[in-house]
This record gives structure tokens, C-alpha cells and sequence, in this order.
């Protein structure tokens, strides 16, 4: 049997602008699934929390299942924004050494890299079938997408169905159109503490170099201040040698003297 080719590796480190913007896509995506699961999920806890007949703790447990959803949003974000800015410096490191002519790896995926926007789009992702299920609510039926609002959002639909009374009056329906003012909450957590994220690892590879190049620049002057006592310790060593041999040779001489006499 003929030998297989060997499959072509895919080259993460050059994509085409084309390749660049889907994979940024899918990167952004991805990264929105985890915080998304976290706001359904307290959603969900918080749609039990409305079967109390206390309104004001229903909307104290409520507001709390939200904010511990941004909460989680919160640190996965600025988790995010510290990988992004490694692969980042990681790019930049590769694109310099090509420039000296210094072949880099394919393996670098240039859509992980820090960019400041990404925040921005990812939270824009998490908040998608907030932003979806509104535009929808402008032509559905606003009983039937109240029930995927729930589903699928209850965590931005909870607090707009607060606001309008649903807790006092029952049979109460929600406009979804400003549910669309929650999909805020995940774009804002999300943009700042992805920048945020970003920032403080940036700030600590800065200190880090900073350290490594005191440290540097201690061994030199050490080295240099050994080498420094190492050159006197060897003239001293040569002037020795050399006040010796003037004895010797002096002593040889009144030596001769001596004899001639």
C-alpha cells in the first residue's frame, strides 16, 4: 500500500484575515458559554425564589442570585483577560524573533491575544439570547416568549417583571424590549473586568522584568567588581614577583662583587 501524506498542520500563528476573524469568533464564544450556564443557572434558583409569598425576600434572593451570577462572570472575565494578555506577550515574542529571522512556531494561536474589544464581545455573546429573545418580543407574542424569557433568561427577566408590578398584580405580562436593558449587566462585568484582568498581568510581567533585570544588573557590577579584584590581585601578584626578582638579581650582583674582591 502507498504511504499516506502526512496531514498538513494548521499554522495557529499566520491565519489569513479571514481565518483570524472566525476564530476570534469562536474564541469569544467559547469563552461566553461558562458565565452564561452561571446566569441560567442562578436564573433558575431565582425563579424558585418567586414562589414566595414574601415579595421582599423573593426580590432580595432574586438580586442576589444576579449578582452572584456577575460574581462568577466577574472572576472567569478577569481570569480571561490575564490568559489573553500571556498569549499576547507569547505573540509578541514570536513576531519579533521573526523579525530578526528567527523562525517561529505555528502552534501560537493569534485569536487568544489580548485586544480590548474582546471583553466587550464576549460580553456580548453571554448576553446574546437576552439581546435575541427582545428583538423577537417586538413581532412574538409576548405570553409565549415570556415563557423562553424564563427559560432560557430568567435572570433578565425577573427583575423587568419586578419593576412592572408582577409581584402585585398576577396574570401580569413583561415587556421583553427592556429586558434588553439586562443584557448591560454581562457586556459592562465582562468589559471591565477582562481589562482589568489584562491590566494587573501586564503590570506584574513588567514588575517581574523590572526585578530580573535589578538582578541582572547586581550580578554584573558583582562580576565586574570580581574581576576588577582578580586584575589588582594578579598585578599585586606581578609586582611582587617582579620586586623579587630585582632582589635576586641585585643580590647577584653584590654577590659577583664580593668574589671580584
Amino acid at each position: 500500500m502507498l504511504q499516506e501524506a502526512p496531514k498538513k498542520k494548521k499554522d495557529y500563528a499566520h491565519p489569513t484575515k479571514k481565518q483570524l476573524f472566525w476564530r476570534i469568533q469562536g474564541e469569544c464564544w467559547r469563552r461566553a458559554v461558562t458565565p452564561y450556564l452561571m446566569y441560567l443557572f442562578m436564573g433558575m434558583i431565582g425563579l424558585l425564589c418567586a414562589l414566595i409569598k414574601t415579595p421582599w425576600l423573593v426580590i432580595t434572593l432574586v438580586i442576589i442570585c444576579v449578582l452572584g451570577g456577575a460574581a462568577f462572570n466577574a472572576h472567569l472575565s478577569f481570569n480571561y483577560g490575564k490568559m489573553h494578555y500571556d498569549a499576547y506577550a507569547t505573540g509578541e515574542l514570536h513576531r519579533r524573533n521573526e523579525r530578526i529571522g528567527i523562525p517561529s512556531g505555528g502552534d501560537h494561536h493569534v485569536e487568544r491575544e489580548y485586544r480590548f474589544w474582546k471583553g466587550s464581545l464576549i460580553g456580548l455573546c453571554i448576553g446574546a439570547p437576552v439581546i435575541l429573545l427582545s428583538l423577537i418580543g417586538i413581532f412574538a407574542d409576548r405570553t409565549i416568549l415570556g415563557f423562553f424569557f424564563i427559560m432560557f433568561a430568567a435572570w433578565a427577566y425577573l427583575p423587568v417583571w419586578f419593576a412592572s408590578g408582577g409581584l402585585v398584580v398576577e396574570g401580569s405580562v413583561v415587556n421583553p424590549v427592556w429586558c434588553m436593558l439586562m443584557a448591560l449587566l454581562p457586556i459592562i462585568v465582562t468589559t471591565v473586568f477582562y481589562y482589568v484582568g489584562a491590566f494587573l498581568q501586564r503590570r506584574k510581567k513588567e514588575e517581574q522584568a523590572a526585578r530580573e533585570a535589578e538582578v541582572e544588573r547586581i550580578r554584573e557590577e558583582q562580576k565586574r567588581e570580581a574581576e576588577e579584584r582578580a586584575r589588582k590581585t594578579e598585578e599585586a601578584r606581578k609586582a611582587r614577583a617582579a620586586a623579587r626578582a630585582l632582589e635576586e638579581q641585585q643580590a647577584a650582583k653584590n654577590k659577583s662583587k664580593k668574589k671580584k674582591k
